[in-house]
Order: C-alpha cells, then sequence, then structure tokens
C-alpha cells in the first residue's frame, strides 16, 4: 500500500482534510501565539549572535594569523580557530537549512519550523 502510494505520486497534506488553520504569530488575539512569538524571536536572536560570534571569531583569528610573525605554533593556532569557526558557522547555517527542508517536506511550508506556529481548529 505504502508503496502504491508513493509510486503513485498523489500524497496530498492531511492537515487540509482535517479542516485546521495554521495559526501564524502575526494573529496576536489568538492562544498562545505570544508564546510563539517568543519562541521565533529567540531562534532569529541565536542565528544572529551566533553569525556575530563567526565574524568576530574570524577578525581575531586574522589577526592572530598576521601577528604570528613567522612562528608555526601561532599561526597553527589561528588556522585551527578559523576552521572552527567555519565548522560553526556550517552548523548553524546546516539547521536552517535542515529545518526549513523538513518543514517542507511534512508541512508544505518551508518556514513552519523557522517561524514556529500552532494548529487551531477552522
Amino acid at each position: 500500500m505504502i508503496s502504491t502510494l508513493l509510486a503513485s505520486g498523489n500524497i496530498t497534506n492531511p492537515f487540509t482534510r482535517l479542516g485546521v488553520t495554521w495559526l501564524s504569530t502575526s494573529d496576536p488575539n489568538k492562544p498562545g501565539a505570544p508564546l510563539f512569538t517568543l519562541l521565533g524571536t529567540f531562534f532569529k536572536l541565536a542565528i544572529v549572535i551566533a553569525s556575530l560570534y563567526a565574524l568576530f571569531n574570524f577578525l581575531l583569528a586574522g589577526y592572530q594569523y598576521m601577528s604570528a610573525g613567522g612562528d608555526p605554533k601561532n599561526i597553527s593556532k589561528a588556522s585551527a580557530k578559523i576552521y572552527q569557526t567555519m565548522i560553526g558557522l556550517l552548523v548553524a547555517a546546516g539547521s536552517v537549512t535542515i529545518a526549513a527542508v523538513i518543514g517542507y517536506l511534512i508541512f508544505q511550508d518551508a518556514t513552519f519550523l523557522i517561524i514556529p506556529r500552532i494548529i487551531t481548529p477552522t
């Protein structure tokens, strides 16, 4: 049955049959909306803080690299800091990308997990 459903390509969103709507954070009069507005704000703030921290680390590592004076130990420290900062940026960007892909695959909305919403009856 599942292989037939997947082979046909006719998969529909199950939430449309249940008669529910997504409560957007733009509707502050619904119960729970302020909580999800707060969660969305914290998520966006965490991404901004991670980006600013990465920028600060890149600047410090660049300065450390330039002031190494040819010392292999200091050059390796600066290179390690640059490498670790790039890994951190990839993790932050990857988490947003994975959340968007999962939100699109499951809910047909790429921003569903990035901008939190709650389900309410119509």
